[in-house]
């Protein structure tokens, strides 16, 4: 480099004295000064080209650098809950599962989540949601056939429910695409499904963790049943062992439909059913207990509270015997969802 400056030097050219002095008509500098100038544009053009690579490397317009497989997207879901538990139901004979669902027990909910998508396939997300559960054996009608037993039993509860969910949800239809687009793109070592659908189904399914607190009205008055133990759970030295817990697992499964609004904004209307490991959500499950126990491990006030929450049939049957039957502890209660979720793609153009 140093022999190479001192070679693009200006010298001034031999002229004879007297001569007018005239830099540009020495051959040797008109050499050299064209060396100077075609070097300078070199590196002019290199160093263009080298900024522009860098520029659209990480210009935020560039979807090259930023087109990521993973997209982070958060969002708030207004909905609703409903609950299948002992109490209430459809009338008639008792059904299982979603027959004996009855829709005018439906409750509002609401809840926020934060998630990752990788390719519009598969997706993680963390929500906690809000919500509460109701039913009454009241709804149904003494005449109606098979809904006598539930109707005179006359029990009711409501509960509020919060709880932490863990979910994937998988784009089945993406999926289904994946394959044969790898097979296309192997070379170009990319693996971004495009373009994106409009409307995509999804199947999802987790873990939860929820909390309640049933609870009956005595008068005016509103009363947590878990403490009062109406079937005997928890009282001191009573056969029935320990109480129920009020934190529970559950198990979402679902479905649900994405629609896309725009690059940010995504819309979903989602239902989702959580199986349930316990049967006290509306703190019925087995058998009525003698209520001679409560005056014996409760406080008297507490008590008589507890037996009247315990048995509040229409119509007293015979004296109530350990083995009469309250509830049906076949069986599980379960609760579910139908939310319309609205997320934003967090980091998007």
């Amino acid at each position: 480099m140093r022999y190479f400056l001192r070679y693009c030097q200006i010298k001034k050219p031999y002229r004879a004295p007297g001569k007018r002095r005239n830099l540009w008509t020495g051959k040797r500098l008109v050499r050299r000064t064209r060396c100077c100038l075609l070097c300078a544009l070199a590196l002019l053009a290199a160093g263009t080209g080298i900024w522009a690579g860098a520029s659209a490397q990480f210009d935020s317009r560039n979807s090259n650098y930023f087109d990521s497989p993973w997209k982070i997207f958060a969002g708030l879901s207004p909905g609703a809950m409903n609950g299948l538990t002992d109490i209430g139901g459809k009338q008639g004979q008792g059904k299982t599962f979603m027959k004996d669902l009855r829709m005018s027990a439906a409750q509002p909910a609401a809840g926020i989540c934060l998630g990752a998508l990788w390719n519009d396939i598969l997706a993680l997300r963390l929500e906690i949601n809000g919500g509460s559960l109701a039913a009454a054996d009241s709804v149904l009608q003494k005449a109606a056939p098979g809904s006598y037993g539930r109707y005179n039993r006359n029990l009711h509860f409501r509960t509020s429910i919060t709880e932490a969910l863990l979910t994937g949800e998988c784009y089945f239809l993406n999926l289904l695409r994946l394959n044969q687009y790898i097979l296309k793109h192997t070379d170009q070592g990319d693996l971004h499904l495009q373009p994106a659908r409009a409307l995509d189904p999804y199947l999802l399914g987790g873990i939860g963790l929820f909390h309640f607190n049933p609870r009956a009205m005595l008068g005016n008055a509103w009363f947590f049943l878990h403490e009062l133990h109406t079937e005997g759970r928890g009282l001191t030295a009573h056969e029935k062992g320990k109480n129920y817990s009020l934190l529970q697992c559950s198990i979402p499964l679902g479905l649900g439909l994405r629609f896309r609004l725009s690059q940010k904004w995504h819309a979903r209307f989602e239902l989702a059913y959580r199986l349930l490991f316990t049967d006290y959500l509306d703190d019925t499950s087995g058998f009525y207990i003698d209520p001679e126990n409560f005056y014996k491990y409760l406080p008297p006030e507490k008590a008589a509270v507890a037996e009247a929450l315990a048995d509040r049939r229409k119509i007293k049957g015979p004296p109530i015997m350990e083995a009469s039957i309250r509830g049906n502890p076949t069986k599980n209660d379960a609760y579910l969802s139908a939310m319309l979720k609205l997320n934003l793609n967090l980091g998007s153009d």
